[in-house]
């Protein structure tokens, strides 16, 4: 069968199923475009979100390098696996006939191709690269230099478009980087990867240029810092030395995973990050990382952090002319004369008032009380004696709340009398109390299992109680109260953490070297970052937006391309026109807002983001 007997064929199928004529035409042309004696069509995987997905796809040529198309969508793997267990070996079997048989491979290319798919364009990233290039975040990638042809900042700059818009894997935000014309992407897959080989390889420079930016216009006297860690879906850690390790994760999963530490400050925008190895102690990343703030002008500030990350070493360390720290503290971890004090119905206040005891306590208000003690921190010539502030504080609803939760583990508990397997401490069965032997001494042949009443009993006694430990005095002129304050504002970095792992999708992590991984987590980072810079300029203009709206807003603004322009349009549900709307304003990109922008416009505007 000819090459114009195929194209009649395809149009009467065309015409039979009543499609439109400007639809006609352009898969015509891909068709014709498409049509050549080396363009078989192959099956390409991609994984998404730990998904896999199939395509049937065919190769195109740009120049010396080519790419793949997708051509077909045909769902996800798992899917088709349950109604076919042998679904990739028809597959092949399909396209041998669809290569052989140029009526179905033009059947299957018209009807992958919808209108929107193939016309329409989204245009959200030239408002990110406005953005960044606003932000003068790119500046951050100067220090890399390299021989190389490839732009590492224009790269990142996609990149961090791509993290927003629709976070994927590299290869799938490649993909979509070199399909969409508003990228201009002259550059290759490969250029990539190294790319994150290159930022990792001048991260010290990079890290230290991205915190005295962030710094730029903003009040840092207050730091939290805190960690998290990201998983891998893989069985096997990395050796020694590696990042992909196992250790404690905090989404409780089997997985090797990697740890990141961030500084961020009272506002919630980040300062300063590192990565290590899933098994590393929370305690020892803070200081060096204090340190490289120190390198970019850093120096002087409030230390916060929960009390996992509030170890002697760190409190010696931050107790020096400029740095001060603010701390939860453990009352069970207190010596005795302290955690009497602690617990005792003396000292407290409800406000600037004193109370007799905490059944003063009002609904939905708090006590506290405070007192200095004499702290003994550090080893050797590194001992020192700090005069340390221990502030403890009581809320009758805290502790309502947690004789509930241990009352309803209690019932978890007896219920689990006749389990043998011990976890983790906040699990009922640590109220599972083990006998293995009589009164008399003598080796039982069967372990007692029964409720430890006097453990929950011991438990029960800090209930409502909450405790924070300071270096800054009285004599400093900080209330208690202030000081309070001070330590309620390190949610923010659990909220930085969120918005990483859901509204860009940072993990799973699907990259396998240690330098690329910490570049991926970098640009997370960056990315966040420029959403909240979004937020808080929207909310500057009285536009109350969450990251994850404006990501949507971003993701729904798109350009259907015409002969001599572009047709602008956008899907506006959820009140997303006034985001869009002040988004344009903010970045100077009014023309993104009209119905309609010549392509000879559209080139400034793709040249202006690229200054």
């Amino acid at each position: 069968m000819g090459f114009f007997d195929s194209c009649q064929i395809f149009l009467r199928k065309c015409i039979t199923n009543k499609i439109l004529i400007v639809d006609l035409i352009s898969s015509l042309w891909y068709t014709i475009a498409t049509n050549k004696e080396n363009d078989d069509m192959f099956l390409l995987k991609n994984t998404i979100k730990g998904e896999t997905y199939l395509y049937f796809a065919v190769q195109k040529r740009e120049g010396k390098k080519t790419r793949p198309i997708r051509v077909k969508s045909l769902g996800r793997l798992s899917d088709l696996l349950k109604k076919d267990p042998d679904i990739i070996v028809h597959l092949k079997k399909q396209l041998d006939e669809i290569n052989g048989s140029p009526e179905k491979t033009e059947s299957v290319i018209y009807s992958s191709l919808r209108p929107r798919e193939r016309n329409t364009i989204c245009c959200g990233n030239l408002i990110v690269l406005s953005e960044l290039r606003r932000l003068g975040i790119l500046g951050c990638f100067s220090p890399i230099r390299t021989k190389s042809e490839f732009d590492a900042a224009r790269i990142s700059a996609d990149l961090i478009c791509e993290r927003i818009l629709d976070p994927q894997s590299k290869l799938a935000s490649y993909g979509r980087i070199s399909d969409n014309p508003f990228y201009q992407a002259d550059y290759g897959l490969s250029d990539v990867y190294r790319t994150l080989d290159e930022i990792d390889a001048f991260r010290g420079d990079v890290y230290r240029r991205f915190a005295k930016k962030s710094r730029e216009g903003r009040e840092t006297r207050i730091v939290n810092y805190d960690t998290t860690n990201f998983y891998f879906e893989i069985e096997e850690q990395d050796e020694e030395g590696g990042l992909r390790r196992y250790g404690i994760s905090k989404e409780h999963r089997p997985n090797p995973i990697v740890q990141m530490g961030l500084f961020v400050d009272q506002d919630g925008f980040p300062m300063f990050m590192n990565v290590n190895p899933g098994n590393t102690g929370e305690c020892t990343t803070a200081i060096p990382s204090q340190a490289e703030m120190g390198k970019a002008g850093i120096f002087e500030y409030i230390y916060c952090a929960d009390a996992g990350i509030a170890s002697s070493k760190i409190k010696l360390h931050n107790s020096v002319p400029g740095r001060r720290y603010v701390v939860a503290q453990s009352l069970k971890r207190l010596d005795e004369d302290r955690r009497k004090w602690a617990l005792s119905e003396n000292g407290w206040h409800l406000g600037k008032k004193k109370v007799t005891s905490t059944k003063d306590c009002p609904s939905g208000g708090f006590l506290w009380k405070e007192d200095v003690f004499a702290l003994s921190v550090g080893k050797g010539r590194e001992k020192a004696v700090i005069p340390e502030r221990l502030i403890v504080i009581y809320s009758k609803d805290t502790a309502a709340w947690q004789a509930n939760t241990l009352d309803e583990q209690l019932r978890r508990a007896a219920k689990k009398v006749e389990n043998g397997i011990k976890s983790n401490p906040n699990s009922p069965d640590r109220l599972v109390s083990v006998t293995k032997c009589t009164d008399e001494g003598e080796v039982a042949d069967n372990e007692i299992r029964e409720i430890d009443s006097a453990k929950a009993e011991e438990e029960a006694k800090y209930h409502g109680f909450y405790a924070i430990a300071t270096n800054i005095l009285k004599t400093d002129g900080v209330s208690a109260t202030d000081v309070i304050a001070i330590n309620s504002g390190r949610w923010v970095v659990e909220s930085f953490f969120r918005e990483m792992k859901s509204t860009c999708s940072a993990r799973p992590l699907f990259l396998s070297t240690d330098a690329r991984i910490r570049s991926h987590l970098f640009l997370c980072m960056l990315s966040v970052y420029v959403l909240m810079n979004m937020r808080a300029e929207l909310l500057g203009k009285g536009i109350k937006a969450s990251a994850h709206d404006i990501k949507e807003c971003l993701g729904k603004t798109y350009a259907t391309k015409e002969k001599l322009g572009y047709v602008l349009g956008s899907e506006d549900g959820n009140g997303l026109a006034k985001i869009r709307k002040g988004l344009l304003e903010i970045n100077d990109l009014q023309e993104l807002g009209n119905e309609y922008i010549p392509e000879r416009k559209m080139k400034e505007i793709l040249k202006k983001m690229r200054s």
